[in-house]
């Protein structure tokens, strides 16, 4: 199995408060709740290393560091309008399989867990 770091899901049981770097601090509070038996919804988040990978395996990463390269030099005119087309791009790429097909899987994962399915 992948190491903490490198993975695109967690699972709520599998985080600690020290987690907050890999999955945001509120997914790493929930972990440490479910650990101390305050009953939570089953869940799992999406990494921090999921949404880089995403914007790196789409490109976007990419084109944003050409519109605003260097960054320490990007009048503010040029700074929003490198945010209305980073918007644009994050909201109509599709999603790479790898990461889409890890979601899933543990989605998944979690509904036969539970004896439920949605999707």
């Amino acid at each position: 199995m992948l190491e903490k770091e490198k993975r695109f899901t967690l699972f709520y049981d599998e985080l600690e408060g020290n987690d907050f770097n890999l999955v945001g601090k509120k997914n790493a509070n929930l972990g440490e709740m479910k650990k101390a038996g305050i009953p939570i919804s089953p869940g799992f988040a999406v990494t921090i290393y999921a949404n880089d990978q995403y914007l790196v395996l789409t490109g976007i990463k990419d084109r944003i560091t050409k519109l605003i390269d260097p960054p320490s030099q990007v009048p503010l005119e040029k700074a929003q309008e490198a945010s209305r087309i980073a918007m644009e791009l994050v909201e109509t790429a599709e999603m790479p399989a790898v990461i889409k097909d890890a979601i899933l899987a543990d989605y998944h994962k979690m509904c036969d867990n539970f004896g439920k399915t949605v999707l």
